[in-house]
């Protein structure tokens, strides 16, 4: 999907209930691309 789709789904998130409460957003990378394996270890999963 384009940047715009992540950018659309973010900004509906705001207005529901719960998300608007209890989520935490960080930050969001999109567009990256690494092995499975290096992405694991940087979510420390």
């Amino acid at each position: 999907r384009a940047p715009e789709h992540i950018k659309e789904i973010v900004y509906t998130m705001r207005f529901d209930e719960a998300s608007a409460r209890y989520a935490e957003f960080g930050p969001f990378y999109i567009g990256y691309i690494q092995p499975a394996a290096d992405a694991i270890a940087h979510l420390k999963l």
